[in-house]
């Protein structure tokens, strides 16, 4: 991930993700309020035991919630929440 590691609920964020969707079409980017921030863990490798961290930040833009992962997709801070 680019952009800020320090990312919490409440802070107002813009995000842009360079993944496609099925048609190759570039998707949204959002500037909004964090509402939640999920991580889990999932196993890489099964033969190594290598899992693999995914943090999903879901914010709150024009009335939906888009998500957007720390790991793949650019997130900054605007500003802090209170």
């Amino acid at each position: 991930m680019e952009g800020d590691t320090n990312i919490k609920v409440g802070d107002f964020v813009r995000a842009f993700t360079p993944r496609r969707d099925e048609y190759e079409h570039t998707l949204p980017s959002a500037e909004g309020i964090v509402t939640e921030i999920r991580e889990r863990q999932t196993l890489f490798s099964e033969k190594y035991a290598i899992t693999e961290t995914e943090t999903a930040v879901h914010i709150l833009a024009d009335g939906k919630i888009s998500i957007f992962y720390v790991e793949e997709d650019y997130i900054e801070v605007i500003s802090e929440g209170g």
